[in-house]
């Protein structure tokens, strides 16, 4: 036998339905473009201007050079007039240097043979007095050479032996 029983309804809360979130839709990527393969050129250096041929400028030291006030004269300057030097040989340049000034000072004599310097030499002297000086210089190949010390120039000649 069956028997029917009642029931009490439950209770029954209706639900909504929530749709699937849909998932996002993959966009293809966007080809770019390629690289030129073609370097773009670049301007050209500009070109250095063409080298011009000159010949070295010398620029001959000052003949001579003194310190304090004191003011100098250069004098009497000779070679050994007896010497006849064979090209490298040492050749003596002999000239006087007088103190013309009141008080004592240093005279650098600066020989120069042919626009270059060839010897130096320093003389300290009191007011008044007077030195000799020698600088040595050695003889070129056969030739003019023109010797300056101070405002005093000479022109020496080397010149082969009679027979050669």
């Amino acid at each position: 036998m069956l028997i029917l029983g009642s029931c009490a309804p439950a209770s029954v809360t209706p639900s909504v339905a929530t749709p699937a979130p849909t998932p996002p839709v993959p966009t293809p990527p966007v080809p770019t473009p390629p690289a030129p393969t073609t370097p773009v050129p670049t301007p050209p250096a500009p070109t250095p201007p063409a080298p011009t041929p000159t010949q070295p400028v010398i620029t001959p030291p000052s003949p001579a050079q003194a310190t304090g006030s004191a003011p100098f004269k250069v004098s009497n300057l000779s070679v050994d007039n007896g010497l006849q030097p064979e090209p490298g040989e040492i050749v003596p340049v002999t000239f006087n240097v007088t103190n013309t000034g009141g008080q004592q000072g240093t005279y650098t004599a600066v020989c120069t043979v042919n626009g270059v310097q060839a010897g130096t030499k320093d003389v300290t002297l009191a007011a008044g007095a007077s030195q000799y000086v020698n600088i040595d210089i050695t003889a070129g190949p056969y030739g003019m050479y023109t010797i300056t010390v101070g405002d005093q120039t000479l022109t020496m000649r080397i010149v082969p032996p009679m027979g050669v």
